[in-house]
């Protein structure tokens, strides 16, 4: 699914089990895809799954427990950005701008 995340190039919504899942679920799309962390909470809704194991009795497993969204970096600052392709930075103007 990376892939098409990386050709799509839009923003993604996540869901994973725990924070630990959810932590390098975040290094993998900033580090191999470019994206960017822009929020995550609890899922107000988590789908319970009924998981029975060798190790313990049986157990209830929420398989989408936190919701995370993720951007393009390229679609941060949109604004900043292109304001340095025109060689201006954010936030500064010179004595000539009167706008």
């Amino acid at each position: 699914w990376m892939r098409s995340v990386r050709a799509a190039g839009c923003p993604v919504l996540t869901a994973n089990r725990n924070q630990f899942e959810l932590a390098a679920e975040r290094e993998r799309m900033e580090d191999e895809l470019g994206y960017v962390l822009v929020g995550m909470a609890r899922n107000p809704f988590p789908c319970p799954v009924p998981r029975q194991s060798p190790a313990s009795a049986n157990e209830v497993h929420r398989r989408n427990e936190w919701l995370a969204a993720y951007v393009p970096a390229s679609l941060t600052h949109p604004a900043s950005d292109e304001l340095e392709q025109r060689g201006v930075a954010p936030g500064k103007r010179s004595a000539g701008d009167d706008e």
